[in-house]
């Protein structure tokens, strides 16, 4: 199962995002179930319920046992990540649905702790940055400029994007050096342009990117602060 989510060029469609619990719940060789359940992140009663009958279903234990054989340990995650999906909130489950391709039938849908989310695995930065980013791939958009913002910043929206298809070129506002020359090349360059005005910004710098934008070339300007903000910004934009 993939780590993460990946976007190719010529689709929005992208692997669900997963992540495996450390297996503690492991004893003389069995598998405590209700242990196994809990650090595989179905961490609310309804969730594990549903995660346990998954199991039963399968084969892997039947009602009244506590443990199973350790050698069912695979098997079991399998089964459990192959028929649920768990979600912190109708945002991700959204954004699960939107993953899910064509013809195959999603996951039923098990609400369970924000750090447990398989979607935003418990970060509003990652769910944003998810959600632009599907968005972006929607409209073919992959090449992104990006002007203000701080080197922390941009690290973070580049984690947010983890996995897709993207491009991110980044423009130091305070640089008393970017003149027209380099933005003229990142205009042409760019599909989309991003003017962060909440954040440290030149006015020499950002005039450069609000004039004489090519056509065909997308410019927002984004008043918020965080990566959060910029994101929905993005998503907003292409409504």
């Amino acid at each position: 199962m993939a780590a993460y989510a990946y976007f190719s060029g010529t689709t929005s469609r992208c692997a669900p995002r997963k992540h495996r619990r450390e297996r503690g719940a492991m004893a003389s060789g069995e598998v405590n179930i209700d242990a196994f359940l809990r650090e595989s992140g179905f961490d609310t009663p309804h969730a594990a319920d549903r995660a346990r009958a998954v199991l039963e279903s399968s084969g892997l234990t039947r009602s009244g046992k506590q443990a199973f054989v350790a050698s069912k340990l695979d098997a079991a995650q399998t089964a459990i990540e192959s028929a649920l999906v768990r979600v912190c909130g109708d945002a991700c489950l959204a954004l699960d649905r939107e993953l899910t391709p064509r013809g195959v039938v999603a996951r039923e849908a098990v609400v369970v702790t924000k750090p447990s989310c398989e979607i935003c695995l418990g970060s509003n930065n990652s769910r944003a940055g998810l959600d632009a980013a599907l968005t972006l791939a929607r409209k073919k958009v992959r090449r992104v400029v990006l002007v203000g913002g701080s080197p922390g910043v941009w690290d973070g929206l580049r984690r947010a994007f983890a996995g897709a298809d993207i491009e991110l070129r980044t423009v130091d506002g305070t640089s008393k050096s970017h003149g027209e020359k380099q933005a003229e090349a990142n205009k042409e360059w760019a599909q989309l342009i991003i003017i962060w005005g909440a954040t440290q910004l030149r006015h020499a710098v950002s005039e450069h990117y609000k004039s004489d934008v090519p056509s065909g070339v997308r410019s927002i300007t984004v008043s918020r602060r965080g990566v959060e903000a910029l994101c929905a910004a993005v998503v907003e934009s292409y409504r």
